[in-house]
């Protein structure tokens, strides 16, 4: 049973926990201790105290007690801290008609009852903001980056909200914290470091908002400031591969935007530096997975560039990698997928030249491939911008006696992508010939994908593609799934 509030000793309560926990502390973890440090015996008290503080760490903590994950959690939590935060509150207010243990119980019911229905995000952010500490002396490295930090955690509370364009101003905060730490010391190893971390992370916020130039600058940026590191250190392994994975991420970024060339001369720098760190520990499962990620970026830009016999070999020498570490029982399930990629990229490659011969060439291939050479040759046609070419492909395809429920959802992405590809001019409206191909792709899409589901498609999770982002705002698509999607 819950005493009567006891005002002194709340007062010393809250005095003593505000002490402890310091300015970094959160106001909602004092009322909660508060509340029970007046309402439980010493020892429930004490075991409560120690608990808290070591699940969830003093400086950057919210309630444990009022159910309102840590703003580093992680979204699984929610489920857990909603349900604790209402049955909580509702055994206040079922024990004591106390105003104070009132006001309390109704803030865990709000809290428990929003963490519930998803907006725990937004009062972790909340929390956080009113526990940010002030800004601190420049010569003081350590507390200017303590608001760096919670700037980087904020944007992820932001950025798992759906909140990019949010999440990208509280980076771009944090990384002006960095560079001005960088001016004060610019040798600094740890602080170029956190400089380097900050422009990758503005620049993936960059590349998901669609603004590839800038993405590529910040991605520019961290590949020369860890140039500059591995100078300072050429010992130091771990700055070694993260200056790969900043030639590789960079090669990505600019394989995705169409320049091939430049791309393949990012993964040929990223795999200079990981064979040389392989040669040093050939024996280390991660070296030699990221060596495989190199060779396999290769491979891909051989493809784009319809050099297949070499891009054949070079996948084929990625997979020699992956399979020798799983006959050595030193590949991770996770990564064990990679088998497959490959081995599918392979086919792929030899495939192309076959769905890509001449029409008629194409249509006396046996029954049995012809399938998957008119779905090659559709993917392929769209990504040349010949679309006429790639309807032609799609529209066979569905005709075909053989084709599989997966194989008709990949038509309609086709269609759907036919559709997203027709565009004004700048400051020019579709014209009317242009409105009614791309409702016509939309239609074909429709009715390819009805024709998907009816015949076993229930791959839900791929609805959400961007090949059918065209197709996603229309009544006729969200009733296709109701209850999936």
């Amino acid at each position: 049973m819950l005493s009567e509030v006891n005002l002194p000793a709340t007062v010393f309560a809250a005095s003593t926990i505000w002490i402890i926990v310091g300015l970094l502390g959160s106001p909602a973890l004092i009322i909660g201790l508060c509340l029970l440090y007046v309402s439980l015996p010493v020892w429930y008290f004490t075991g409560v105290i120690v608990i808290t503080f070591l699940a969830i760490g003093v400086p950057s903590s919210v309630s444990l007690v009022i159910g309102i994950r840590t703003i580093h959690g992680d979204a699984k939590d929610t489920l857990g801290s909603g349900i604790v935060s209402v049955i909580l509150g509702m055994m206040l207010i079922g024990m004591s008609p106390n105003p104070f243990c009132v006001a309390v119980s109704a803030f865990l019911l709000v809290a428990g009852i929003l963490a519930l229905v998803g907006r725990e995000d937004y009062m972790a952010l909340g929390i956080a903001t009113k526990s940010m500490p002030p800004k601190a002396d420049l010569n003081d490295a350590q507390k200017q980056r303590d608001p760096s930090v919670l700037f980087y955690k904020l944007g992820g509370v932001l950025l798992n909200s759906g909140k990019t364009l949010d999440a990208l101003g509280q980076y771009e905060q944090g990384l002006e914290v960095e560079q001005k730490l960088t001016m004060t010391n610019p040798q600094d190893v740890q602080t170029l470091r956190h400089l380097s971390a900050a422009h990758m992370m503005v620049g993936v916020i960059n590349r998901k908002l669609g603004r590839t130039q800038k993405a590529i600058d910040h991605y520019q940026t961290a590949r020369d400031i860890r140039n500059k590191l591995t100078a300072l250190d050429p010992t130091d392994v771990d700055v070694q591969r993260l200056l790969a994975e900043s030639w590789s991420n960079l090669g990505d970024l600019l394989f995705d935007s169409g320049k091939t060339a430049e791309a393949l001369e990012q993964y040929r720098q990223g795999l200079e530096i990981r064979q040389k760190l392989l040669a040093s520990a050939p024996q280390n499962d991660q070296v030699q997975f990221d060596f495989f990620v190199s060779i396999h970026a290769i491979a891909r830009v051989e493809q784009e560039q319809q050099r297949y016999e070499q891009a054949i070999e070079t996948y084929d020498r990625a997979l020699q990698i992956l399979q020798r570490l799983k006959e050595q029982d030193r590949l991770t399930l996770e990564n064990e997928k990679w088998i497959g990629a490959a081995q599918d990229s392979i086919q792929r490659c030899r495939n192309i030249p076959a769905a890509m011969s001449d029409w008629k060439s194409l249509l006396e291939q046996p029954v049995e491939k012809l399938p998957t050479l008119l779905e090659l040759r559709a993917f392929e046609f769209i990504k040349r911008d010949r679309l006429s070419e790639a309807v032609q492909a799609a529209m066979k395809l569905q005709e075909h006696p053989n084709v599989t429920n997966g194989q008709l959802y990949n038509v309609a992405r086709v269609f759907g992508r036919c559709a997203a590809a027709i565009k004004p001019a700048v400051g020019q409206e579709l014209s009317q010939e242009q409105a009614q191909q791309r409702q016509r792709h939309i239609q074909d899409a429709l009715a390819t994908l009805k024709h998907a589901l009816a015949t076993g498609w229930d791959d839900f999770e791929h609805m959400n593609d961007d090949d059918l982002k065209p197709l996603r705002d229309l009544p006729e698509f969200e009733a296709l799934f109701p209850k999936k999607l």
